[in-house]
């Protein structure tokens, strides 16, 4: 493993002048505009990527890890701010910096950041092989509910009454294995069967997904389907038109994935 201790002492400096963008009012952070504590710390993170960028090897770079700032003094639109940050410790990778924010020779942050070493091609392959697998997934396991879903459907239908207009709520839950993962289902819904054949079905499913190497993920699908209905007999068919889907990553546990 490469030694960085021989970077201690290291510094570097960058400066802004502060424009609207990077106001809290801009920001969310506040209502003002003024200098907001994100861009602050923004500064600051560029400031130590910068310390030692081009000295802890070919195809490696630092990642933010942690921050402890303070910011003490507001700064208006239009202020050129200084940023001074050296690495003060090393921990194997873990590079720790002393950060300091000034505009003019006013001191208006000031902290301690944490920065981590990474092989740029390893760390992005690995977050870029998990999302494919994810949305790959995302896709399969939708496609299995549904067949689930409409086998439950077949089932059923041999008992829906002749009057079939309506409101109805449903609720159900599957699980199954699905390519080396494992899957828990729960989906709840609405139908609205109208009397001229139309009806909208609206549905909330709820994937766990707990994968291969131990990486977990919550994931939901909001949809609703337009869909045609009709009795011949005491048979009832039911069929999508048009399906407008929504999903929404709920929870990850991405940084456990290989």
């Amino acid at each position: 493993m490469t030694d960085y201790n021989n970077l201690i002492g290291l510094r570097h400096s960058e400066q802004l002048v502060v424009e609207h963008n990077d106001t809290a009012a801009v920001y969310g952070s506040g209502a003002l505009e003024v200098f907001a504590t994100p861009a602050m710390i923004a500064l600051m993170e560029k400031t130590c990527l910068m310390v030692v960028c081009d000295k802890i090897g070919e195809g490696n770079t630092t990642v933010g890890i942690a921050v402890n700032i303070k910011h003490l003094k507001a700064s208006p639109v239009g202020a050129t701010i200084r940023c001074d940050a050296e690495l003060i410790e090393v921990d194997r990778r873990r590079l720790i910096f002393s950060v300091k924010c000034f505009e003019g020779e006013t001191l208006i942050g000031e902290g301690i950041h944490e920065r981590f070493v990474v092989e740029s091609a390893k760390f992005m392959a690995k977050f870029l092989t998990t999302m494919d697998r994810l949305r790959h997934l995302f896709t399969v396991s939708f496609v299995a509910t549904a067949l689930l879903f409409a086998a439950v459907s077949c089932c059923t239908a041999q008992n829906t009454p002749a009057q079939v207009p309506g409101h109805y709520f449903y609720e159900h839950a599957f699980a199954y294995d699905l390519d080396g993962n494992h899957l828990d289902v729960h989906e709840t819904g609405t139908m609205d069967f109208a009397s001229d054949g139309s009806a909208i079905d609206s549905a909330r499913q709820v994937y766990t997904a707990t994968m291969e190497d131990g990486c977990k993920v919550t994931f939901v699908f909001n949809y609703i389907s337009p869909s045609r209905w009709r009795l011949e007999g005491e048979d009832f068919y039911f069929a999508g038109i048009k399906e407008s889907f929504r999903m929404e990553l709920m929870k990850t546990d991405i940084g456990k994935c290989d």
